[in-house]
């Protein structure tokens, strides 16, 4: 379950996000201290730091049937505001705008999509068998070009009903950002929260939410198309290796960061590739960083992914694959909503301090060079036999013409 939290998390790892620009050798030398100094504190938060043991559990959770427990109603309107509806309505268009424009991919089927306040839930594309009492409002969205009935769930704010169980909600209470597998693994659902539920969290930096959120929505949804494949191959490798069931996409993180030769070497392969993407101007340079970052890739695989741990080197792809094609939308989103005159590598440098997590540093970092050097990457890592990022990019270095 990829889930974020937003009061505890690092203040300027989230609705802060202030503004990050140096040049290119400052931005190198403090994301090794960075990387560095994150070894020693592992957080469980950052933006949409996923926390996927429930997904690779073999005991899928399953939702309680409709009628077997009873979410208390509240009396008030059962269609949504005006506010609520652009708002969903604009989380659909993005997302078909990521489909088209960036990952190039089909637009249906549209995933069952859940966004939620403090009273109610509305649901788009909901397997109504599954739902817990709801009701159908008038009030219906577009995407693809084709209606979309919207449903309404109402709740009393304590507790959140999803496809695959229940969320506590309410006072004290993180909001919920993630997507997660259900229907023994075969589909995918959405849930994020409303624009005023963060804002309820008090505070300047909670007022203008909007930006983050569709950020976090375009990087789950685009999880949405990775998870039953991911799940599959989770499974795949538990029958023939030691794959703890609460394994997730800080396992890498989890089970090495306090190593300090591997923290180091970490450190050291992605200062190399992420000086490799800075260098867009000198594609010579570029290419030097690049092979020196997969250098000490190899070195660090080989050194520590040995005997029963040689597993991990499938897991490292599969995590980075995950998240890197999820941060790179949130990336494409954050430039679309930049001023014109904002220099990518400020929105790369934002990215990389708003979360300690590896596999979406890393991750973000490898699928830019990938989106610069391999034309039509999606087509294959959105699909079920995804490759490894770092075999793709040796592959491009081996076939590229540098100029």
């Amino acid at each position: 379950m990829a889930d974020i939290n937003l009061t505890q998390a690092n203040p300027g790892a989230l609705l802060a996000m202030e503004k990050y620009t140096v040049d290119r050798a400052r931005d190198a030398r403090a994301l090794l201290r960075h990387r560095l100094r994150s070894t020693a504190n592992v957080l469980s938060t950052g933006v949409a730091a996923l926390c996927l043991a429930a997904i690779y559990s073999d005991a899928n959770a399953m939702p309680a049937a409709p009628g077997e427990r009873t979410l208390q109603s509240r009396t008030g309107r059962n269609e949504p505001d005006e506010r609520t509806r652009a708002w969903i309505q604009t989380s659909l268009d993005v997302w078909e705008t990521i489909c088209r424009r960036y990952l190039r991919i089909g637009l249906e089927p549209l995933p069952w999509m859940i966004f939620y306040d403090e009273t109610q839930a509305w649901h788009l594309a909901a397997d109504q068998t599954l739902l817990p009492p709801h009701e159908q409002p008038a009030t219906s969205l577009l995407f693809n070009g084709r209606q979309q009935t919207l449903l309404r769930v109402p709740h009393d704010n304590t507790e959140l009903w999803v496809p695959s169980g229940v969320l506590p909600i309410g006072s004290g209470k993180a909001p919920h950002a993630f997507a997660m597998p259900y229907d023994k693994g075969t589909k995918s659902f959405f849930v994020l929260p409303l624009p005023s539920v963060v804002r309820s969290l008090g505070g300047d930096r909670y007022q203008n939410p909007e930006a983050l959120l569709l950020g976090l929505a375009g990087h789950e949804l685009a999880h949405t198309r990775q998870l039953v494949d991911v799940m599959r191959r989770i499974r795949t490798l538990r029958q023939k290796h030691d794959v703890p069931m609460g394994v997730d996409d800080n396992f890498i993180q989890k089970s090495y960061s306090a190593d300090q030769e591997y923290a180091r070497l970490f450190a050291l392969e992605g200062n190399s590739f992420f000086r490799a993407v800075m260098e867009d101007s000198d594609r010579q340079a570029s290419r030097r960083l690049l092979l020196e970052a997969l250098s000490f890739e190899e070195l660090r695989r080989t050194r520590f992914f040995t005997g029963p741990r040689a597993v991990h080197a499938e897991l490292d792809d599969i995590f980075l694959v995950m998240e890197g094609v999820g941060e790179w939308v949130r990336f494409q989103l954050k430039r679309q909503q930049a001023p014109p005159a904002s220099p990518w590598r400020a929105t790369l440098n934002e990215m990389m301090v708003e979360s300690d997590s590896w596999s979406q540093q890393e991750g973000l970092v490898l699928f830019l060079l990938i989106d610069r050097l391999v034309p039509n990457w999606q087509s294959r890592f959105l699909s079920p036999n995804f490759p490894s990022p770092f075999a793709v990019l040796r592959e491009a270095l081996t076939t590229a013409n540098p100029k």
